[in-house]
């Protein structure tokens, strides 16, 4: 049964008092996944527990990508922002569709890097990702 496969899989995880506590101050409506990827990530760097300091290991690696996602964000603003001429407003629904296909090739491109990246760490041991 899939339900009884994912609950021990769950319950293969502990939390220790602190963590549980540090998890609660987390927005109700969050609590869920953070809890699920803490313990994905635990699992596949091979600890059988997650305490305080995992957690906030966990959330130092996870500010830093949200980071730099808000930098690359910033700089392709500013870079379409200085294509946009206040005199020529008729421009602008053709910039927006540019601006628009331009992102969506670049999602596509980054979601088929996901598969080169993966067999390229395929021997990498998860510890060491």
């Amino acid at each position: 049964d899939l339900n009884s496969h994912n609950a021990e899989s769950a319950s293969e995880i502990a939390w220790t008092e602190e963590a549980l506590k540090r998890l609660e101050r987390a927005p109700l409506f969050l609590r869920g996944m953070v809890k699920r990827l803490a313990e994905k990530k635990a699992r596949e760097l091979g600890y059988s527990e997650i305490t305080e300091e995992i957690l906030t290991q966990f959330k130092g690696q996870m500010m830093g990508v949200w980071f730099m996602a808000s930098a690359i964000g910033n700089l392709i603003a500013g870079l379409v922002g200085g294509h946009v001429d206040p005199e020529k407003l008729d421009q602008m629904p053709t910039l927006f569709r540019q601006t628009s296909m331009s992102l969506f090739v670049a999602a596509v491109v980054c979601g088929l890097l996901v598969f080169a990246v993966r067999r390229m760490m395929k021997g990498v041991p998860a510890g060491q990702r």
